[in-house]
């Protein structure tokens, strides 16, 4: 493959989205500029991508210039024994069409940031520097915890968290209180615009085997919610076009796609005819495009820190084979994505099925210009979205993008096949859901909200089936509210009924912006002494 451009032109199939256009309510960018900063959670990729696209959202909303964290070795700063790291230091540009994105978000480095706002005599940082000894080490990867606790006492917190609260932006909305679920409303109210610096922390201060610790409810981290499953535009155009704007300008860099195309195309001919790897891939290099129109089967199987953490996930091959094989045609070509021993799928090659890895197309791997092994994982999600139908495993984020990817890769009228492994009950536990975003688990899975409708010229939204999910009026909330708050239990207006036995969702429909009512202050007291648990009117 002789240029990077070449495979691109040779890889559009695996392309999606349009050119992003500027709204015409887009926010003018302050003068002098605000900035918007944010640290890395302990975490693999696909964590860290989806608190990446938080931020971005955040910052086009708010007019804000994004600030990169230095580039680092391990995954969300974890040391290297907790972290299978990058072979060589990394930022989100490296696997990213940040210059996609730059035009409508202004982006910059830490190190400039710091040129800005410290050495320049009219930075707003100049009479407040950090010590002379740590400012090289800040931007080190071994020292950026002294950076965030820097950014920390310059900077304003807003402590919103994804899973116990939703972000609203515009006029309010009947349909405001489905969207949120129980989770406090939020705004991005007047403190958080005069502000020149907001600063988005990582928090964990307890620990998950807590019995009374839930990760996802006190950890403050911005993984567990996709950004459009906690923060809701109710201008039908601004929503559009910030869904858009992640679709469009956040995918992957070249060199993946351009792997990822030239794998897919491989594969569809496969289905057709065997051939050795390098055989295949020298003939569609000579190709314009891709004549082929045969299908091709994907898995994700995802073992290892998996079947420790969550033992729901832990299935043995004849199971999982019995699962896939309703929807997996015999004898089709099926690739997996996994880290398990490959030996593991014998029961799938005893089905009939034929096998692939991305081992198998090494030659693609090696021969992609600008490719390194730290963009496989990404190469894989790209292939798998292009499966004629998909099985992903349970909790994986690394699925769930899979999902994403198929949402803004569907045409009217064409099949979005995907489950859940392992399977149960009728085997119809769909991976994807076209319901309100719901408790506990948003991050869990894709909700079509994020992509369906987003190209529409149409004024009226697409909603979600929200007569599985009932909405009632604020008084009706309220009266519910009030019950379940007399047993320290919060109220979920979409599975309508109490939540939560640690009673940190109970004050919330007795709050606004944030900030509880003289009721709910009071009731938080109450079961604060009860529960012996301390609830913050914010910060939780």
């Amino acid at each position: 493959m002789s240029t990077i451009q070449q495979c691109l032109e040779r890889s559009a199939l695996v392309r999606y989205g349009k050119p992003v256009v500027p709204p015409a309510f887009r926010r003018a960018a302050a003068s002098p500029p605000q900035y918007l900063t944010f640290e890395l959670e302990p975490g693999g990729w696909n964590n860290l991508r989806t608190a990446f696209e938080t931020f971005v959202v955040l910052a086009a909303i708010s007019g804000r210039t994004l600030v990169l964290p230095p580039r680092t070795y391990a995954l969300g700063g974890l040391p290297a024994p907790l972290s299978p790291g990058f072979k060589t230091p990394r930022s989100f540009d490296d696997f990213l069409t940040l210059h996609a994105l730059e035009p409508h978000v202004p982006i910059i480095s830490t190190e400039t940031f710091f040129t800005r706002e410290v050495d320049s005599p009219r930075g707003r940082l100049a009479s407040n520097p950090p010590l002379r000894t740590l400012r090289g080490r800040m931007i080190a990867d071994a020292r950026r915890r002294d950076l965030y606790v820097y950014l920390r006492g310059v900077g304003v917190e807003p402590n919103w968290r994804p899973a116990a609260h939703c972000l609203l932006v515009g006029k309010p909305h009947p349909q405001d209180e489905a969207f949120c679920d129980g989770r406090m409303p939020v705004r991005y109210n007047s403190t958080f615009k005069r502000a020149w610096l907001l600063h988005f922390a990582v928090k964990i201060p307890c620990g998950s085997r807590n019995p009374r610790c839930n990760p996802d409810l006190h950890w403050v981290k911005w993984s567990t919610a996709q950004f459009y499953s906690w923060i809701r535009v109710t201008d039908v155009e601004a929503d559009r076009h910030y869904k858009r704007l992640v679709r469009d300008a956040l995918q992957y860099a070249a060199p993946i796609v351009c792997a990822a195309g030239a794998i897919v195309r491989m594969l569809r001919r496969e289905a057709l005819r065997p051939g050795r790897c390098q055989q295949q891939f020298r003939e569609i290099a000579r190709e314009g495009s891709d004549g082929t129109d045969h299908e091709f089967s994907s898995l994700h199987v995802r073992s290892g820190d998996m079947a420790t953490f969550r033992p729901r996930t832990a299935v043995g091959a004849e199971a999982l084979a019995e699962a896939v094989a309703a929807q997996v045609g015999s004898g089709e070509l099926l690739y997996i994505a996994t880290d398990a021993n490959h030996s593991f799928f014998e029961p799938f090659r005893a089905r009939g099925w034929r096998l692939r890895f991305l081992k198998d197309f090494r030659c693609v791997l090696s021969q992609t210009p600008g490719l390194s092994s730290d963009m496989h994982g990404m190469v894989e999600q790209v292939v798998a979205s292009h499966g004629r139908t998909f099985h992903g495993t349970l909790y994986s984020t690394f699925s769930g993008y899979i999902l994403r990817l198929r949402g803004y890769r569907t045409k009217r009228g064409a099949s979005l096949a995907a489950w859940e492994l392992p399977l149960s009950g009728e085997r119809t536990s769909s991976a994807f859901s076209k319901a309100w975003p719901s408790q506990p688990d948003f991050w869990r899975r894709e909700w079509t909200i994020g992509w369906e409708g987003i190209d529409s010229d149409s004024t009226v939204p697409v909603e979600p089936e929200i007569d599985k999910h009932p909405v009632i009026t604020s008084e009706e909330r309220l009266q519910r509210a009030t019950a379940c708050l007399r047993k320290c239990l919060g109220f979920a207006a979409n599975l309508n009924s109490c939540i939560d036995p640690e009673g940190l969702f109970f004050h919330f429909a007795h709050a606004r912006d944030g900030r509880l009512t003289d009721a709910g202050s009071r009731a938080a007291s109450a079961c604060s002494r009860r529960t012996n648990v301390r609830h913050n009117t914010i910060t939780h």
